[in-house]
């Protein structure tokens, strides 16, 4: 019973010393938002965080409340940050530009903007890989970089496939073994679980790898 107890805990505080599959990778990160609640970045940065990615809008009027705060407190350290804004398909991509570029400037060392698309609320697939597009190219032109894509391996694969294959791809498979990408598209962040335990963090947090060593992950960041 104790040996259970033991292999509970640090199944919840750190998955990918369990597993091979987690553990070839070098670079690991967190995705936060409001519901991460108050966070000590400090304590983040020394349980070996390498990259945070903040949740900073959702569609056209939602901006996370922590944002600002988490934006803030995560700079004061070596975390490699980047912001992202949660796309919702029925909504008309250019409020979504606006909600996202009005609350999110990005300086040189900060990760790309970070599109997390999940689902199709009701749109057709030839719409949504047609304003997805639009959208991506304005962040863009705006941004003067080319944005990450972020998606679930299914969402990708039914939705996204063979569309966008020339960008930075960020795919959530809670699985043992990597993300699978029928179009043979290559992915450079796994989001490979949805219940980590980090300190500074007193919820549930998203894990991530990154596919690379930290001198590639630098080589993504804005000049």
């Amino acid at each position: 019973m104790c040996a259970i107890i033991i292999i509970g805990y640090l199944w919840y505080k750190q998955p990918p010393l369990f597993f091979p599959k987690w553990r070839q990778y070098q670079v690991y990160g967190i995705d936060v938002s409001k519901y991460q609640r108050t966070i000590n970045w400090y304590d983040v940065e020394r349980d070996g965080i390498s990259f945070a990615i903040i949740k900073a809008t959702e569609g056209a009027r939602i901006r996370d409340k922590n944002f600002v705060y988490n934006w803030e407190d995560c700079s004061k350290t070596s975390i490699v940050k980047g912001s992202y804004h949660f796309y919702r398909a029925h909504i008309p991509w250019t409020e979504q530009f606006e909600n996202f570029t009005r609350q999110v400037n990005l300086s040189p060392g900060d990760l790309p903007p970070i599109v997390d698309i999940e689902y199709d609320d009701g749109v057709n697939k030839a719409l949504i890989v047609r304003d997805l597009k639009k959208f991506l190219i304005a962040l863009e032109n705006h941004y003067k970089v080319r944005p990450i894509i972020y998606t679930y391996e299914s969402f990708y694969n039914d939705y996204l496939i063979d569309k966008f294959r020339n960008y930075t791809l960020w795919i959530a498979s809670y699985q043992y073994s990597p993300p699978i990408l029928k179009d043979g598209a290559k992915w450079e962040f796994w989001q490979y679980s949805e219940k980590g335990s980090i300190e500074g963090i007193k919820s549930y947090v998203d894990l991530n790898c990154f596919y690379g060593n930290t001198e590639q992950l630098n080589k993504l960041r804005i000049k």
